[in-house]
């Protein structure tokens, strides 16, 4: 029995269909795994706080930094590196309890900020804390 042309090609375009159709429910799927990903592993929360001295006193001026607050919601922080902002180099270690003092010598302002990386790979900056000593007083 002959199999016309015709038939042939229907069967292709079907097979055509097919994949495409194949080929977007793969696409939603991995679409669908990145969604879940954020929703199921979420960042982890960089927290930067003044924990004592005057953010906008004389130079040289002094500031406790509390980080404690920082976490990870389905792991640990494993690392994080307090930027002062100052161009001095940042404070850099996995102990969030510890209070972190640093003194800014020169009249700002700067802006710190503290990245954290957690267990997983996932990482975040806290928000900016203006730091804005002034000339001596």
């Amino acid at each position: 029995m002959a199999v016309s042309a015709d038939v042939i090609k229907g069967k292709e375009m079907k097979a055509v269909k097919h994949l495409l159709v194949i080929g977007m429910v793969v696409s939603l799927g991995l679409s669908l795994n990145a969604c879940l990903a954020d929703i199921f592993n979420p960042m982890p929360t960089a927290s930067l706080k003044l924990a004592g001295g005057d953010p906008y006193g004389p130079v040289p001026c002094t500031i406790t930094f509390d980080i404690s607050g920082s976490k990870a919601p389905y792991g640990e922080i494993v690392s994080f590196s307090l930027d002062f902002g100052d161009g001095t180099p940042p404070f850099t270690g996995t102990d969030l309890t510890q209070p972190i003092v640093h003194t800014y010598e020169t009249p700002g302002p700067y802006i710190a900020r503290l990245p954290v990386t957690d267990d997983r790979g996932r990482s975040s900056v806290s928000p900016g804390l203006v730091i804005s000593p002034k000339e001596g007083g």
